[in-house]
Order: C-alpha cells, then structure tokens, then sequence
C-alpha cells in the first residue's frame, strides 16, 4: 500500500482523500488491497494543485471523506495534497496498534474534526507509546500538522521497520509473476528461512496462497511444494485441513506428461517430494481425504518411471492400508506392485514391492492372497536369494494371517509346495537358507497330511456306515503272480467299464438305411420316411418333394422310382426300384446309375433317360442277377418282380458245394455268400491237410485281401492255418500274404470300409502274440510294428486296448526313438481323447511296463510331461500315475530320476493330487510316503551339494561388502518375515563373497515384517549406497541396528563417528539442520575443493542431475544443450560412486546442477564470484530442506527448466563463500567469514 501511494504522488500525481480501514480489504489470501477510489482528487501535471471540494455535512458521512483520518490542513488552509494521504496513513497504524480507535474520534461531526486539528498542534507523545518502538517516531512526523515535516511514502518505505526480511518477502512475493522462473526457484529455495520466523496465519494466508498459484506450472512445483509442507508441518490440523491440504489438491491432480517432454522430470521430482513427506498428510488428512484424494497420488506413484518414487511408494504403502478397501487393494494397489515387480530391472525396487506386499498381507482377506497375492509371487522371474527368501516369508506370513485365518490345505498342497519345492533347490541360496526352506515346506507338508487324512477318515466312516452294492472284483478277489510287476499291483481293484468289458463285438455301421452287423446280417433301417397305405395296399399318400428342407429329411433321390415325378405317385414297387439302385450300387462301389446329389432338376432328367437306358452299365452286375436287376430298375411300376418273385430268382438259391469247388467260383457270389462261406469254413480247414491249407485255402484267401470288406471274414482263416503251421511254414507261406494286409490303411471317417477295417485290426490284436511267436525280428520291426501305429490310431476303444496290452512283450524290439517318436505320443493322444476309463488306465499300464524299457531322458521328456497332462483323477488313474513313478525312480536303465527332476516336476506335480477326494485313506497314505521319500532324496542331495559350494567358498579369499551374520542381532520384537533374510547371501555379482550364517529363533514373534530383508542381498550398486534403509524397522534399538552397518576403509571422519550405530530418519534430519545451523555463515569465503569420495548418497532432490564425469568443470555449454542434458540424465544411475561439485558453466540458479567428477581427478579451486553472502545461507538450506524426512535413497535434480529460463545464467561463475551443495559439512575446507550486511540489504542486493 506504501507502494501504491509512492507511485500516487510521483507518478499519477492522484490524492486518495478517502484512506481509512474501510478503504483498506484483505482478501483470502492475507493481502492488503486498496479500495475507495470514489473520492479521489486529480492533482495537476506537476502535482502542486489538487482541487479543493469543501466538506459537506448535509450529505451522507459515506460520500464524504471519514474524519478521523483527514489531515488538520484540510480545516486549516483549505487544502491538501499527497501528504494528506501520507497523515491517513499514521492514523490507520496507530488505529491498527489501537484496537482499531485512532487519536480522536470524531464520529462524523465537522466541529469534532476542528477541535481535533487543534489538538493536535500540543500531542502528548505518550499517546503513541502503544507503537513499537521502531515506528514510534516515524508515525509521530507522519501525524504532525505541517504537511511538510510529514515524509513522503517513498521515504517513509525505507524506514528499517519495512526492511525486516519477512516484509521483504511478502513485498516480493507480490511482484513474484514479474521475474523469470531461476529468479523465483532461487527465492523459494531461501523461503524455509523466513517460514520459521513468520507467524502461522501469515504463512498460511500470504505464503500457502502464493505458493498456490505457482501449481499451475509444473516446472516450479518441485521448488514451491517443500515450503507448502514445510509450513503444514508447523500447522495444526484444523489449519492443515482448512488451509494446505485444499491447496494441495491441485497438485495431486497433475496427470503424468508425455514421455520425453520437459514437464516429466518435474513431476518425478514433486512425485518424489510428496512421497517423502507422505507420513506427514497422512497424519493430519482425514481418511475419507485420503481415500479421494491421496490414493491417487499413490497410484501416479506406483506408475511413475523413477525407482526412486516407486520405492519411497512401496515404503509408505503399508502405514495406511487398513484405510484402503478391498476392491482398491486388488484392482488398483496389488496389480501395480505386480507390475513394478515384473519390469523392473532394479533388484531393490523389486524386494521393496515383496516387502511392501509382506506388510500388505495381513490386511488382505483369504480370497485376495489366493487370487492375487500367490498367482503374482508364482509369476516373479526373478531368483537372486533375496527374491525368494521374501517370497518364502510372505507365505509364511499368509499362513499365519489372523484375519485370513491362514492359507487352506488345498491351496498348500495345489499352489504353495509346488511352487516351493522347485525353487528350494536353487544353488543360489546357501546352506541356510536351503534348510529354512525345506523346515517350511516339511511343515506344510505335514498340515496338508494332517488336515486330508482328517477328511478322509471321516469320508470313510460315512462310506462304512453306507449299504454298499459291489461293482467289480474286489482287492481280495485278485491274486497276483510272483512275476507280476509293480504297475500291475498297483492298478489292484481298478474295474474297468462295464459296458465295453461285456461287449466284444465290433459292430459295422453304414451311414444309408442298410447296416451290416459283425455277423455279415443286413439290417433295415431308416422307417422315419414311410408311408402307411391303405387297407387293400392300393392307395398310398403322395408327399411333394420339399427342396427348401434339409436333405436328410426328404428321400434320397439317387434311389427314387420315376414315378415320383411322372405320375406324382408312388407304392412298394417304388421300393424295389430303389431295391435294384442299391444292387446296382453295390456292385459298382457305392454309386447309383444317375448320381441326382440332392438335386430335384437331376432327378427329373435322371427319370427321363431311364426310358432308354443303355444296358451295357449293367455290365457290371453279376450275370445271374442282370436281367432281374434290369426289371427292378424299369420305368414302369407294373413291369417290375415283387420282392416274393425276385427272392426265388436262382441267384439267392445257391448256398455252396464243395469247398474247392466252391472256391474257383467264390468271386461270381456276392460277399454275403462268400462270408458266410468263410464263416464256415473253419469246419473244412481242421479236416484238410496243411498241404491243401497253405497251397489252395491260403492262396484262396489270399485274392480276398483286395477287398476291405471281406478280410475280417477271412483273416480268423488264414490264422487257423497259422496256427497250424510249422514257422518255416508259416514263414513261408502265411507271414507274406499277411503283408498286404498290413498295408490297408485307415479309410476316410463314415466311409463303408470303415468298419471292416477296424474289424481287421481287431483280429489282428488278438493275433498279435502268435505272429510275435513266429515272426523274425527285423520282419516285426518292418512289417507288424506299422499295424501297432495302425491300431494306437484306430477309433474302436476295442483295438486300443488290445493293442496297449500287446505291446510291452516285444518292447525290446522297438528302438528308442521309434519308441519316442511313434509309441508314446499315440499313447499319450489315447490317453486323453478317449472317454472311456479302461483304455486310459490300459494306457498307463502299458506305459507304467514301458518305463523299464526307456532311458532317462524319454523319461524325463515324454514321460513325466504325458503325466502331468492326464486330465483324469479317477483313483485307478491316480494310482496307475503314481506307479509309473515309482518305477522311474527305481529303473536301473535309466538309474533313477535326479533330484532337479524330483524338485521342479514330480513333487510339485504329485503333491496336488495326493489330496483328491477319490482317494482312500490307504491310498492318500501311499501317496505321502512317496512324497515324503523324494522329499527326504531332494534334501539329501541338495544338502550334500551346498556342503560342498560352500567348502570351496571358504577357501576363496573374500572382501567382505556388508555385514556379517555374527553382527546381526534381533529385537524380541522382530517379526518372523525379518529373519527369513538372515544370511540370504546377494545376487550372482556378490555370490562369491562368504554367505552369511544365522540360526533362527522359532519363539520369535510374528509381529512386523519390516526385518524380514535383515541382511538381504542387493545389486552391488543398492549394496554400496546403503539405500534400502525403508526396508527395516526404524523403531529397532541401536543395539540390534549394529549389523545394518558396513564395514568400509574409505568412511570419512563424520561417517567413522557415527559407525557404531544406524540413524533413524528423524536422527539423520535433525544432524543435518543442526550441521547446517552450525556452518551457515561459515561458509562465505572461498574453499578448497580438496574432497573425498562422499560416503553418504543423501544428495539433496532439488540439487542434482549428473553429467559425465569427463566433462571439464570449466567448460561451456549453451543452455539448449544443457537442457537436452538435464532431461537425458534424469534419474540416471551411477555405477561408481561420484564426486559431486559445481562448475563454472554449469552454476544456474534453479537448477543448482553439480558435475559429476572422477575421484582420481585433481581438485580445482572454485573461482570467486561478485554475489552476497547470503547466496551462501540459501544454497545452505536447500540441504536443509532436503534432508526433511524421508527414505534414503540416491536422488537427482529436476531437469524441468526451459532454456531462455537458464541463459541469462549461464556466464554466472560459481558462487562466492557458498557451501558445496553435495559436501558434506565434515568434508569442506573453508574461511570462516562473518558478513556484515544486514539482511535486508542482503535481499535487496539479491533480489534487485
């Protein structure tokens, strides 16, 4: 206001003539705004005249000017100037120190004023002794009557009690919008300074809303956010709540920029500021606020690309879940940890998501852990010791989870072991860890023992007090050969499918309405189109031909009688028209004279060349039956055989003579005679010789190999001589007409051979062990193993299952990789496309009898994967699995299954069935024993393994990186997930150095799970920087905190002080600003940049971007490159630890940016530059600000400044006496100066 008047009088030459309290409004944000402008006077161009205008009592008192504040002149001499103004002025301070009275009151009375002008010439100066003193007498010249002692509003703004820093800042604050964005980061990184000495309500009305409306630009919020959270700290919560938190809302909103952009470094860097101070909202933030409004910020967090944000995220998660509900927690929280955990490529960014959900389990209700939680750690890529040593205390955790009540005895047996039990045996987990695992998993073990046989037995005293019907043999009904195999016994009591047990005939089925059973019969089908006729069989309904319905349903047109379209009639002379088509196609392999394929049009023309039919297409038909067929197919009804006359026909009157003689003729009958001709001449073959057998019956039999349709019925011949026959007999003459039939192949599906050929492969099975007798070797390898592939692939369950029991008897013939390629992906095909119980379990005996046969690697490959692939879980199934097992493990040609196989297939694959409900108590109980023996060989092994790893590690001379297991001590208090970590070892970089050995108090409470990753190990990166300080309880005594400490010959003198025990953050904050206190005005000459390697990575946020360390320190850079440099090195990581320092070019007032420098390279003197001492105080509290609360962990600058914002910077050398913004206090060598200036000249040279 001061301002505005200065500028009144020597710029706008206006008089105000109505300044008063009531022309004075502070708005919501604390700032005083001059109003009543109503009754201004215009002075003249050289501001010595202003029109005089006489007070007026007869108008209102609010259009004239209020009295108590009007200068004596204005009674006295008629008149006023700027300077009456300035008289205003006084009395509205005395009024202000006055509880709001001034001097006199005059109460709108003209006479009052008078006396009051009088009054004053002879003022009591005690009168003023409520002003401080400071403004006492400048307050006494602005109330003087004479106009001209009075001083101006440019003198009376210099006077020292306006120059105090806080009045500097809120002056500054008001013209802020009208420098650049360096000049206004470089004046809210002082800003913490002058918060402390402000008032609360001016902090929260004048600084909270100014720093507000730099939260539309997201370059500056990462320097104005530290000072909002500052002053929230000092508030209570009514203010926090009514003040800060409505402001902060804005940034909360911010969404993630493109990437690339310039804006994205800024919001990692307020990302990261509000993660830090995430303990402090939650604090003072009501819940339901937390829900709305802080909850997204965490999952723009959980998102972010920095690891930093995501792990301080990860940190602050677990403090409020209990105020996260469910649905958040599964949809929201637990999918994002999930994806850190997974892209991540940074080892301590992925135990933090394990510790983070460890903490977050005993929130979660039983169906979140089993949905969510478990799938997720079964999904975790990663296997370094720490992974799996947190993944092993999460589900320790979810066991004993009071609020989900533990993890059921399925989800154990189906889930967690066969997860467990693989990973167990990673040679990256020592000794220690090793038994830690399997103590857990026997444990496991034994509840899903206990809790199944529980269950079962109680399954089996209801099934006892049942009325059971018997459906099979029992156990006892069954005696076993002392020569049986294992497999065998173990299938006791299985039962097989009745129906396809009781039935042994193999039924050929046609598609058409004629079906010819396995006894040769034709059967009539297809009644769903007759036609009843009338009582004397003359009249028969005519039904149209209906084109639009489904073929199926009409008559087939290849086999209808012309009459149907000639005389729209039909009868059963129609029938014997389509008696002589289906002749006619019998002879001529399926198909009619005229094929119509559904079409009525074909059938029309078919009918019309029919009348002149040549008869040559008859030629096919046997003779005997040519004429007869001729008449069934003639166009007209009268001229066709009844099927009385046609039966008598002497084609259907031969029924044979002799065998011999009938033979040279068996080719002009039908196959219907010639069957049952076949059928019967078995009878003939026992009375014949074997002369006569082989020469005339063989060779006989043999012509009928070309039809598929007759082999089944002359096959059981050509055996019965077979069997007769010596092997050089049947070598010669039988084995060789048998190879054409094992050449047919398996006919299209629905075709008419179809039948006929599996009722060949089915004779074939049950012949097999007599050719297997009398076959060469290399003949069943060539000749015999083909119709073994033929039969696997057959489709009669019949020929499957006789086949499968065939084949372990010439096993040894067939060599492994036909045994591989051919025999075991038929059977595995079998086994899982049949629906019928007793081919699946013949295919696991079958199997279970191949295993002997087998080397270890089929087994491996081919077995056990078929296994596990069974979809079935009938007990005979179960058993017949687990037999096959047992037998691997026990097979001398393939020497057993090693424990890799054990671990990661067979255990995980068992345990999950071993608690089906189909199992019986004896049956469960096997399946445990088993289980527990290839458990206790997995332990055995893989002990003896680490035994000798670790042997060789301790004769490998180590460099010990962290602490030893010796150094680790534990409160009572630490939780059972913290020492799963003891001794975990680190990842493959530090696997050599010595593992570190602990023994586990089994009495420890399960309280915390922060302890958990006590000793877990890092990349040799997280490992140096001790960055994981989130990771353990900061509530631990220093005592039991000892072991956090690493042993290092290169910590200075400040880190050698502190070395026996580990800070909590609040320890860390308070040394920093007490260190800061201490070397602030200490530090305004120039220092020697004589460093060491920094031992501590606390870098403040707002104070680093890393540049190459082979940049010089004086080199230039123009600020697009800069620029391009900020943003390319943002967040960027270094391997080797960095010397920090400031260069010449790269000194920018926002930014702060140091150069990042080798430790081997000379140190350079700083070059001393032409700026105050108090540059050197406010570089000071950005360490300050930065160290506030928070989880350790290495940090960089925002990146976010444009270019034109750093230009006019970058020939700036380095600040003169300013402390080293990375050097620690210990670590600088300075002049320790005192400055003289006062702080408001400091300011002004700064900010003018």
């Amino acid at each position: 206001m001061i301002l505005f008047l200065d500028e009144t009088r020597s710029i706008i030459k206006l008089f105000h003539r109505n300044l008063c309290p009531e022309s004075i409004i502070i708005n919501s944000n604390g700032a005083w705004k001059l109003s009543g402008f109503e009754l201004c006077i215009q002075g003249s161009a050289d501001g010595t005249n202003y029109p005089f205008r006489e007070y007026d009592g007869n108008i209102p008192p609010i259009i004239n000017p209020p009295l108590d504040y009007m200068a004596p002149e204005y009674q006295t001499t008629k008149s006023y100037d700027t300077q009456s103004d300035m008289f205003a002025l006084g009395m509205i301070i005395y009024a202000l120190y006055n509880h709001g009275k001034t001097l006199y009151e005059c109460h709108d009375n003209y006479s009052t004023f008078i006396k009051m002008s009088d009054d004053l010439k002879a003022m009591n100066t005690t009168k003023l002794s409520i002003l401080p003193a400071e403004v006492r007498d400048h307050v006494k010249m602005l109330l003087s009557p004479k106009p001209e002692l009075r001083p101006d509003a440019g003198q009376f703004s210099k006077v020292p009690f306006f120059q105090d820093v806080g009045t500097k800042t809120l002056e500054y604050l008001d013209s802020l919008f009208q420098v650049d964005n360096i000049q206004r980061s470089m004046f809210y990184k002082s800003l913490p300074q002058v918060i402390d000495k402000l008032p609360m309500r001016v902090n929260l009305q004048r600084i909270a809303s100014a720093l507000e409306l730099e939260f539309i630009n997201p370059e500056m919020i990462p320097f104005v956010l530290p000072n909002m959270f500052l002053i929230a700290e000092k508030a209570s919560n009514e203010e926090y709540q009514g003040y800060i938190f409505p402001k902060l809302k804005q940034v909360f909103k911010i969404q993630k920029p493109p990437a690339g952009s310039g804006a994205s470094g800024c919001i990692m860097q307020t990302l990261l500021i509000l993660m830090r101070n995430m303990n402090l909202m939650l604090t003072k933030t009501p819940p339901e606020d937390i829900k709305q409004h802080i909850l997204p910020v965490v999952y723009n967090a959980l998102d972010a690309e920095s690891s930093q944000v995501q792990e301080l995220c990860l940190a602050i998660i677990p403090s409020f879940a209990h105020l996260i509900d469910l649905q958040a927690m599964k949809y929201c929280i637990l999918p994002r940890i999930k994806k850190i955990c997974f892209e991540t490529i940074t080892l301590s960014v992925r135990v933090n998501c394990l510790i983070c959900l460890g903490k977050l389990v005993e929130s979660l209700d039983k169906w979140i852990i089993i949905d969510e939680v478990i799938p997720l750690l079964q999904s975790i890529p990663s296997r370094e010791p720490a992974v799996l040593m947190a993944i092993l205390g999460i589900i320790k955790v979810a066991m004993s989870s009071t609020k989900s009540g533990g993890l059921p005895r399925e989800i154990l047996a189906t889930k967690v072991i066969p997860f467990l039990v693989p990973i167990s045996i990673e040679t990256s987990l020592n000794l220690n860890q090793f038994n830690f695992y399997m103590a857990t998993i026997k444990d496991m073990l034994q509840t899903v023992e206990i809790e199944q046989r529980k269950k079962l037995e109680q399954l089996s005293q209801q099934a006892a007090n049942a009325p059971i019907v018997p459906i099979g043999p029992s156990a006892t009904d069954i005696q076993f050969d002392q020569k049986s195999s294992m497999i065998d016994q173990f299938m006791l009591g299985q039962g097989f499918n009745s129906e396809v047990v009781q039935n042994k005939t193999m039924a050929a089925s046609f598609d058409k309405s004629i079906i010819i059973n396995s006894n040769g019969a034709w059967k009539l089908s297809g009644f769903e189109l007759c036609i009843q006729g009338s009582a004397d069989g003359t009249n028969y309904p005519f039904r149209e031909y209906d084109g639009n319905i489904p073929p199926i349903i009409n008559p087939p047109l290849d086999y209808m009688a012309p009459e149907y379209q000639t005389t729209k009639s039909y009868d059963t002379q129609s029938d014997m028209f389509a008696l002589g088509m289906i002749i006619y196609a019998l002879y001529n392999h399926g198909k009619t004279l005229y094929e119509c394929h559904d079409n009525y049009s074909t059938f029309i023309k078919m009918s019309d060349d029919l009348k002149a039919m040549n008869t040559t297409k008859l030629s096919i038909l046997p003779a005997e039956v040519r004429d007869h067929v001729k008449m069934l197919l003639s166009p007209k009804p009268e001229l066709r055989p009844d099927a009385g006359q046609f039966s008598k026909v002497p084609f259907f009157q031969d029924v044979g003579t002799k065998t011999l003689e009938y033979l040279d003729s068996l080719f002009q009958v039908d196959n219907i005679q010639r069957s049952m001709f076949y059928k019967s001449l078995p009878q003939v073959i026992d009375k014949l010789p074997m002369r006569v057998n082989l020469q005339r019956i063989a060779s006989a039999l043999e012509l009928e190999f070309i039809n598929p349709e007759m082999i089944p019925f002359v096959l059981p011949n050509m055996f019965l001589i077979a069997e007769k026959a010596s092997n050089e007999e049947y070598q010669g003459y039988i084995f060789p007409k048998l190879k054409q039939v094992f050449k047919i192949q398996k006919p299209p599906a629905g075709s008419g051979a179809s039948g006929c050929i599996m009722q060949t492969l089915l004779i074939l099975m049950r012949n097999m062990n007599l050719m297997l007798t009398k076959t060469p070797p290399e003949d069943i390898k060539q000749h015999i193993l083909p119709v073994v592939y033929n039969a696997l692939d057959a489709e009669s369950s019949q020929v499957q299952e006789l086949c499968l029991a065939i084949i372990p008897s010439f096993a040894h013939l067939i060599d492994l990789q036909a045994m591989k390629y051919c025999i075991l992906p038929r059977i595995k095909k079998i086994c899982f496309e049949t629906i019928t119980l007793s081919v699946r379990v013949n295919c696991l005996i079958c199997l279970g009898k191949l295993v002997e046969s087998l080397d270890k690697w089929i087994i491996i490959d081919e077995v056990i994967p078929l296994l596990q692939s069974i979809p079935s879980r009938e007990p005979a199934v179960l058993m017949a699995i687990l037999g096959i097992i047992k037998v691997a493990m026990s097979s001398t040609k393939s020497g057993g299954l090693p424990r890799e196989i054990l671990a990661t297939k067979v255990i995980p694959f068992l345990v999950p069935i071993s608690i089906e409900t189909n199992l019986n108590l004896n049956q469960f109980n096997v399946y445990m024993a088993t289980i527990k023996d290839m458990l206790q060989t997995v332990e055995i092994e893989q002990r003896k393994k680490l035994e000798q790893l670790s042997q060789q590690a301790a004769n490998t001379p180590i460099v010990p990186i962290g602490p030893s297991a010796t150094d680790i001590q534990f409160d009572q208090k630490s939780s059972m997930i913290d020492q799963f970590m003891l001794g975990q070892g680190f990842n493959s970089e530090v696997v050599q150095n010595k593992t570190m050995a602990a023994s586990f108090d089994s009495n420890q409470s399960n309280d915390n799970i922060d302890q958990f990753m006590l000793g877990q190990g890092f990349n040799s990166e997280v490992v140096q920087n001790k960055t994981m300080a989130a990771s353990f309880d900061s509530n631990q005594s220093n005592d039991n905190v000892k072991s956090q400490q690493t042993s290092s010959n290169q910590s200075t003198s400040s880190d050698n002080s502190l070395g026996k025990k580990a800070l909590t953050f609040e320890e860390k904050e308070r040394m920093m600003r007490e260190n800061d206190q201490t070397q602030r005005m200490k530090y305004d000459g120039e220092y020697t940049s004589e460093r060491k390697t920094p031992t501590s990575t606390n870098i403040p946020l707002m104070a680093m971007t890393p540049i190459s360390a082979t940049v010089p320190t004086t080199t230039t850079s123009t600020s697009s490159a800069i620029y391009k440099d900020l943003t390319s090195n943002f967040f960027e990581q270094k391997s080797s630890q960095p010397v920090y320092s400031m260069s010449t070019s790269q000194t920018m007032p926002s930014i702060m940016r140091p150069t990042i420098v080798n430790s081997t390279t000379p140190s350079q003197q700083r070059p001393a530059l032409n700026t105050t001492d108090l540059t050197s105080t406010l570089l000071s509290s950005i360490n300050s600000l930065a160290s506030r609360p928070q989880t350790i962990l290495p940090t960089v600058a925002m990146n976010s400044m444009s270019a034109n914002m750093m230009m006019s910077h970058l020939n700036s050398g380095i600040m003169n006496g300013s402390m080293g913004l990375f050097q620690s206090p210990s670590n600088s060598i300075v002049n320790n100066k005192t400055s003289s200036k006062t702080a408001s000249a400091e300011l002004d040279d700064l900010f003018n």
